[in-house]
């Protein structure tokens, strides 16, 4: 039956394994491969654009040279031919690699032009630049000083790089006197040296990428610019756009070996397969271990047990010398059927007290987890109910009905008692919602006395609580007057974040009400930031929980607060020396400590509260 079930689950997960594997070593790995040779193939492509535009950029640049000269702007109103003779000789076409030389008047009219084959020397005949004048629009015509363009211009002679700009003063000031063009011609020769500087063999063709693309059944859109035809499994062809200046498409070719892409499915293909046979192989070993280490002797427990419960007594120990987790299991088997019928009657006696146990247990807790946001409605009422100050209100209205009162200070006193008024009312308004609340967690309370109406009495609740969660639960047992004005930060100083076990609900009562002392107290206005620290400690052996409530700078409550805390003591004429009674009242219900301790340099106090840890639930 296991064996039989083994295979039914480790098939699968063959399969599944094989299934995942080709997916991602297919699509993931392959696809990783197919954007790199992408990626490869675009950035050749672009390198051959870059190159273009670099030759243009240095065409312009020497067109810029020329045109923005003294010499030129003179020659364009004298015509004196000293210029042609010194300057346009064969040997300045050769050296700067010029074809084209064109000096045009400002009305289009062609003032000198050169076109000449590098090798020979020979004029080239280009209907395009062959024009005696040209329209003020044409393309060629700067039509300002800042008119200045370089590109690529298709001709009946083919590509030219043409730059085009006005002539001005070597200043680049006085009036526009006409265009300097200069072009070079981009035949067979000049595509020879670009593709040596990116060391990448490509064709200029005529033509729109768009229009291929939709033909060619394997080619795809990279970006605005690329067109990729996956033409065979060997090679791939790269399409890049050309833009000319007069609005003819033209576009690269290059024709790229996909080795990248073959080396990648190769070693793809031997991963997978090598993946495949691995598999296969820990699948044999898995499948003979478990056979003879689990399987087989859990037959033998199988029967074991059947043998054991058919007769009713122990026979024969089963793996009495065998150490693994089989081997105990079957001794642990043996010596539970031992006290099997010995612990029964007791073990459901002891089941039917648990059950009753953990009922009452749970609706301990649900109704300490009630109380616990009363306490803190309770406290929010109390507070709100401190800030009514009757006196003031009554001294107000006492002077106000003097008939001798200053018209002025009469006029702020009826302004106070507004104020007073507004905030009475807010008081109260504040007051009947806290009252609504508790009304509503009383009802709570009836319902679950009601349902377990027959516990009457249990222990202090132990819960689990984590160190980092303190200050997070705390915020449910401070009033929201008391919340609005507290910013309250608590630090572990062990730095781990542990779960414990102690008096949850009275341990955060009594830092509530630690924090709302310290805040009635404070001799300054304003919010107040309160840090407390705790941290894992044993005392006397016994693990305890220390908490550091750390109070401002601006108060030092030990001189007026210390009695509070000396055996016996039963003062309990203020309010704010009644919180801290009542809180080293409660600690010492659960056991804990409370006192106040000042650091080492003085400048500083704090509420030292030493809760005791729970180890085991239950347990004090």
């Amino acid at each position: 039956m296991l064996t039989r079930k083994f295979f039914l689950l480790i098939i699968p997960v063959l399969l599944l394994f094989a299934l995942i594997d080709y997916v991602v070593v297919n699509h993931l790995v392959i696809g990783k491969f197919d954007r790199l040779e992408r990626r490869e193939a675009i950035k050749n492509g672009q390198r051959v654009l870059d190159a273009i535009e670099r030759e243009l950029h240095h065409l312009m640049s020497l067109c810029e040279d020329w045109s923005y000269w003294d010499d030129t702007f003179e020659f364009m109103v004298t015509h004196n031919q000293s210029y042609i003779e010194s300057n346009l000789v064969p040997q300045t076409h050769i050296d700067n690699e010029i074809n084209l030389f064109m000096l045009i008047n400002t009305d289009g009219s062609v003032l000198l032009k050169k076109n000449v084959d590098l090798e020979t020397l020979e004029n080239i005949a280009v209907a395009e630049f062959d024009l005696n004048s040209y329209p003020p629009d044409h393309f060629l015509i700067s039509r300002g000083k800042g008119d200045i363009q370089s590109g690529i211009v298709h001709t009946s002679a083919g590509l030219f790089l043409i730059a085009k700009a006005p002539i001005l003063t070597s200043l680049k000031t006085g009036p526009y006197n006409g265009t300097m063009i200069m072009g070079r011609l981009f035949d067979g020769n000049y595509q020879d040296i670009l593709c040596g500087q990116t060391r990448m063999r490509f064709s200029v063709n005529p033509g729109d990428i768009d229009q291929i693309s939709s033909i060619r059944e394997n080619a795809r859109h990279e970006g605005d610019n690329f067109v990729i035809d996956y033409n065979g499994p060997d090679t791939l062809n790269l399409l890049g756009r050309l833009d000319t200046i007069n609005g003819v498409d033209y576009y690269i070719e290059a024709s790229l070996n996909r080795d990248f892409m073959k080396e990648g499915r190769r070693t793809v293909t031997m991963l997978y397969i090598s993946l495949m046979v691995v598999s296969i192989i820990i699948l044999f070993v898995l499948m003979i271990g478990i056979q003879f280490l689990v399987i087989r002797p859990i037959k033998r427990l199988k029967e074991h047990a059947l043998l054991i419960a058919h007769k009713q007594e122990t026979c024969t120990r089963l793996y009495p010398n065998r150490k693994d987790e089989i081997g105990v299991l079957a001794q642990e088997f043996d010596q539970v059927f031992d006290r099997l019928f010995e612990t029964r009657s007791r073990l459901l006696e002891s089941s039917y007290k648990s059950g009753l146990a953990e009922m009452a247990s749970n609706f301990l807790h649900n109704l300490r987890n009630s109380l616990t946001p009363l306490m803190g409605e309770i406290q929010g009422i109390r507070y709100a109910c401190r800030n009514l100050d009757f006196e003031k209100y009554k001294k107000a209205h006492e002077e106000l009905m003097r008939e001798d009162l200053d018209p002025e200070r009469r006029k702020k006193i009826r302004e106070y008692l507004l104020l007073l008024d507004r905030q009475y009312f807010e008081t109260m308004d504040d007051i009947n919602l806290e009252f609504n609340t508790l009304d509503e967690y009383r009802q709570n309370i009836e319902k679950l006395l009601d349902t377990q109406s027959k516990w009457t009495s249990a222990k202090p609740v132990v819960e689990p609580m984590k160190q980092s969660e303190i200050g997070k639960e705390i915020q449910s047992f401070l009033s929201p007057s008391l919340r609005r004005k507290l910013t309250l930060s608590v630090h572990n100083e062990e730095k781990k974040d542990k779960t414990i076990r102690t008096y949850r609900v009275t341990l955060l009562m009594i830092l509530s009400r630690l924090l709302e002392y310290i805040v009635e107290s404070r001799m300054d206005s304003g919010d107040l930031r309160i840090v407390i620290l705790t941290k894992r400690m044993v005392h006397d052996e016994k693990p305890i929980l220390s908490i550091r409530v750390m109070m401002p700078q601006t108060m030092h409550p030990i001189e007026g607060s210390i009695s509070v805390f000396a055996e016996g003591s039963t003062d309990t004429t203020k309010s704010l020396t009644n919180e801290l009674i009542w809180c080293t009242n409660t600690a010492s219900v659960i056991g804990a400590g409370l006192r106040i301790e000042q650091s080492e340099d003085g400048l500083t106090s704090y509420f030292l509260l030493q809760v005791p840890i729970i180890e085991q639930a239950g347990s004090e």
